[in-house]
């Protein structure tokens, strides 16, 4: 996941589910992926729930859910490895918390995040400092 949260015109899961090729993938997967997120409690408020629709760029989201569902569709990949660059972004640090505990919890991947706030990296398993 880039640092730029891409979100395009269409549901909210569409957009969780785009560019995967997953066929499998069940709505209460997706649940437990928006609880892991701490997404489950705004999307539950949104008309529609899921079918919920966004706008080009999701601009009805703040900076914070967007980085939410972007999080949420990597997990939904399956990937042995998730790459997060930047993440956390405008997620407060409760949340944040929460995250990553549910993170490591996720015993089929591992997570390299890259970042910059001293207050994830002490949260990390393992650090490695670039200069």
């Amino acid at each position: 996941m880039t640092q730029s949260d891409t979100i395009f015109k269409g549901s909210i899961k569409e957009n969780l589910l785009a560019g995967n090729r997953r066929t499998d993938i069940t709505g209460e997967e997706i649940n437990m992926v928006l609880k892991a997120v701490c997404a489950d409690e705004w999307v539950s408020r949104k008309e529609g729930l899921l079918d919920h629709r966004l706008s080009e760029g999701g601009m009805s989201l703040s900076g914070g859910q967007r980085q939410m569902l972007g999080i949420a569709g990597a997990l939904l990949l399956k990937k042995r490895l998730i790459f997060l660059d930047e993440a956390f972004a405008g997620i407060d640090e409760e949340k944040i918390s929460e995250i990553m505990r549910n993170l490591r919890a996720v015993k089929d991947s591992d997570t390299i995040i890259v970042i910059h706030d001293k207050r994830v990296m002490d949260m990390c398993e393992a650090v490695i400092r670039l200069s």
